[in-house]
């Protein structure tokens, strides 16, 4: 297999991403399905300014990752943010259960206050 196949392959990963067909991703970067269609398919290699449209039109691309494969389909920063919003929600979550094991700790503690209440009296 080529570079140009699998840089190929990582163009068609970019439209996935961005649940683009071939007329859509075309539109996007300024290039005819056809154009699209036959550098996905290995029929014609992509050129500079294909690369270079991707890259300006999908700003969260790692443009080493699309011309050599290197690293992260993201950028760095877009890597964080997605990082960034996923401990988020993890926090959250953590401080709901937090609240409802403290519900239910203070209700265990109704149930059982007016036991412990008799007991001392």
């Amino acid at each position: 297999m080529t570079e140009d196949n699998i840089v190929n392959k990582r163009v068609n990963q970019i439209m996935i991403k961005e649940n683009l067909n071939f007329s859509s991703f075309g539109d996007k970067v300024g290039f005819s399905d056809v154009v699209v269609g036959n550098i996905i398919k290995g029929r014609n290699k992509p050129s500079f300014n294909f690369i270079k449209n991707i890259i300006q039109t999908f700003n969260w691309v790692n443009s080493d990752w699309l011309i050599t494969g290197n690293g992260s389909m993201l950028k760095e920063n877009e890597n964080k943010q997605s990082k960034c919003a996923n401990c988020e929600i993890l926090k959250l979550e953590n401080l709901n259960l937090k609240h409802e094991i403290i519900a239910l700790k203070d209700e265990l503690l109704e149930v059982y206050r007016p036991k412990n209440a008799k007991k001392a009296s």
